[in-house]
């Protein structure tokens, strides 16, 4: 997989979103203005529009985008390959929620993935400690706040899903403990 430049992976994100784009890059600076903006990106100069104009063909030269032109508009949609790699970089930006307010429940992660994925078992590990949940066995993971659309979403990625299973539990037997690592306040109820 290419290393791909900042603009391009905010380009994959925004496809990955919207599921297609029509551009009139050629046309005019409107649509371009407008893609710029999804991007959180503004198109000052000539200069900039022509770097935008660039990081798509470069897309579509590395397989990630395709292109179709109808009525003076270019479509954009990711490729499978685009689509891989929009969702791998979704991961390295990806946080578990916090809320404001703790429900007083805890969201267990459980897995047991056999041995012929152990990859894809090590990588969901991997990125469930990396975003601070704690481990309490083995395959088992505690975080305070929903996490489940997050955590389908890294077990979907690495193909584990179908053994991944959450658990809401009112009380855990290392609450106390639970509550500091977290910096759950011991008397809200």
């Amino acid at each position: 997989m290419p290393r791909l430049p900042e603009y391009a992976k905010a380009i994959l994100a925004v496809l990955l979103e919207a599921g297609e784009l029509a551009v009139a890059i050629g046309v005019s600076g409107t649509s371009s203005r407008r893609l710029a903006k999804l991007l959180h990106r503004p198109l000052a100069t000539r200069q900039s529009h022509y770097r935008l104009r660039k990081q798509i063909l470069f897309l579509r030269d590395e397989n990630l985008v395709r292109s179709t032109v109808a009525n003076s508009l270019i479509h954009l949609t990711l490729t499978n390959r685009g689509k891989h790699l929009a969702h791998k970089n979704r991961l390295h930006t990806l946080k578990l929620p916090r809320a404001s307010r703790w429900d007083h429940k805890w969201r267990i992660i459980a897995f047991d993935i056999p041995e012929s994925k152990r990859s894809g078992r090590d990588a969901l590990r991997e990125n469930i400690k990396r975003l601070g949940a704690v481990q309490i066995q083995k395959s088992l993971w505690v975080w305070p706040y929903n996490c489940r659309e997050e955590i389908d979403f890294i077990a979907g990625l690495f193909g584990v899903q179908s053994y991944v299973h959450h658990i809401l539990a009112e009380s855990i037997t290392a609450e106390k403990s639970l509550r500091k690592v977290f910096n759950l306040s011991q008397h809200i109820f």
